[in-house]
């Protein structure tokens, strides 16, 4: 029996111009591997990567770096142990998600024989957004090690800004970030702000938690599903324990409750607090029984005061999705969580972000009906972002009401509000079906949630 093809790997190799070759698939030679990686949302892709752009000289075109979300940038140890780290089938299935654990100063790879790169935006997951910006302008693109501190991974952003800007005669990059992504750029903006404002034109957002999330926060409490369907496909994987190692994961919770406070006076937030009085996020010793570190939860209130402090005058725009059932507070009960969720109107939210945690401070805030993974591939979405570069007003999009027009992408399972037994029963229901995709080589790109480690 001959091994499966790594199509996956074969499709990411590719140059821009190669996928757009694929995608075009003129000859139908592609159309039985294309529908194998992107499954029902090939159409979507195809019209992003295909529409016709704009004849434009490569010196006039507007500079834009992109970044991504928690979790998409694949991760590659490049000495020692060379492999991919995420998401590689051989590591979830193999049992050997130990590789992802950080130090305890959460700065590198608990394990010495790994040394980490984040190489590349997760392909499928972005390639839309990815080639449609890239016909029509000067594309960089940051990969990040998603798992550590937002604030590092803010200082590298500059130092690569800082590169980028030579030869670029005065042009300043317009960052387009999908979720952490942007809160990486705002960190960026808040340590070197005189730097952001001579560099940086503005920041776009597609989802971007500035005040964290419930989402985040039972990620490092409980675990989501994503993290059992690891223990079912093998017990040694451990992701909850991994989990807890990563600072950036635990700076997606919401800000300490004096910093909450000074928001709500400047009338940004406008809700109570969403964690129940007898939690304080911020101490360890309130963490009973999960057993967290306290620098982890120091380094998270360092970001969120840098963040409350920042005067950067980069204007920051947020495109966030909306009447979406989403947990948008939660109670603590001993060993149990009762998650607080909203399906529609102003405290609904995108699937995984509340509208509570999308209006950038000092900035803007369009809103869509669309799920959180779905927001960078949304065709309406990518139009608009392009309409922010070029400096155009008449967004079509609305910054107060979000209707419920447009079809949302397809996603994995509807988890919010869920209980712990409740996601074991879903994880026990699709890890059979997860082990033989992974097995395969391919998984479907709506399954892509059900394996990601971010936000």
């Amino acid at each position: 029996m001959e091994p499966p093809i790594d199509w996956l790997t074969i499709w990411a190799s590719l140059s821009p111009e190669e996928q757009e070759l694929w995608l075009k698939d003129e000859g139908g030679a592609y159309t039985e591997r294309l529908e194998a990686l992107f499954g029902e949302e090939l159409k979507s892709v195809q019209d992003a990567a295909l529409e016709g752009a704009p004849e434009i000289e490569d010196a006039k075109k507007q500079p834009v770096v992109f970044l991504p979300g928690g979790g998409g940038s694949e991760l590659h140890s490049v000495r020692g142990t060379v492999t991919r780290l995420y998401l590689e089938p051989r590591v979830i299935l193999g049992g050997k998600g130990e590789l992802l654990r950080l130090n305890p100063k959460g700065n590198a790879g608990a394990n010495p024989a790994v040394e980490t790169v984040a190489t590349r935006p997760m392909p499928r997951a972005y390639d839309g957004l990815r080639l449609f910006l890239g016909k029509r302008t000067r594309l960089h693109e940051f990969p990040y090690d998603w798992r550590l501190s937002i604030r590092r991974n803010g200082r590298l952003l500059g130092q690569a800004i800082k590169r980028w800007a030579k030869g670029l005669d005065g042009q300043r990059f317009h960052l387009v970030c999908h979720s952490m992504g942007g809160l990486v750029a705002r960190a960026y903006l808040a340590q070197y702000p005189d730097a952001a404002q001579k560099r940086v034109a503005q920041v776009i957002m597609l989802g971007t938690p500035h005040y964290g999330t419930i989402d985040g926060l039972m990620k490092v409490a409980r675990g989501d599903l994503a993290m059992k369907i690891y223990q079912k496909l093998n017990p040694k994987n451990a992701p909850l324990s991994i989990a807890r190692t990563m600072p950036g994961l635990f700076q997606t919770m919401p800000p300490p409750r004096g910093i909450w406070t000074t928001y709500q006076e400047d009338k940004v937030l406008k809700i109570p607090y969403p964690v129940d009085k007898g939690w304080d996020l911020y101490s360890a010793s309130s963490w009973h029984p999960p057993k967290v570190l306290q620098q982890r939860l120091d380094d998270a209130r360092e970001l969120h005061q840098l963040l409350r402090d920042s005067k950067s005058q980069v204007p920051l725009v947020e495109i966030a999705g909306c009447n979406v059932k989403t947990a948008v507070g939660v109670q603590r009960n001993g060993k149990s969580f009762k998650l607080i969720c909203e399906s529609e109107g102003p405290n609904s939210g995108d699937g995984t972000i509340p509208l509570w945690s999308t209006r950038p401070p000092r900035g803007t805030r369009y809103l869509i009906h669309q799920n959180h993974s779905g927001l960078p591939k949304d065709r309406q979405v990518q139009r608009a972002v392009m309409s922010l570069i070029r400096g155009e007003t008449n967004i079509d999009l609305p910054t107060d009401t979000c209707d419920q027009a447009g079809a949302l992408s397809p996603g994995a399972w509807d988890t919010a509000g869920l209980g712990a037994n409740e996601l074991d029963k879903i994880a026990e229901q699709v890890a059979p079906r997860l082990r033989l995709a992974l097995e395969g080589k391919v998984f479907a790109l709506s399954d892509l949630p059900l394996l990601r480690f971010g936000l």
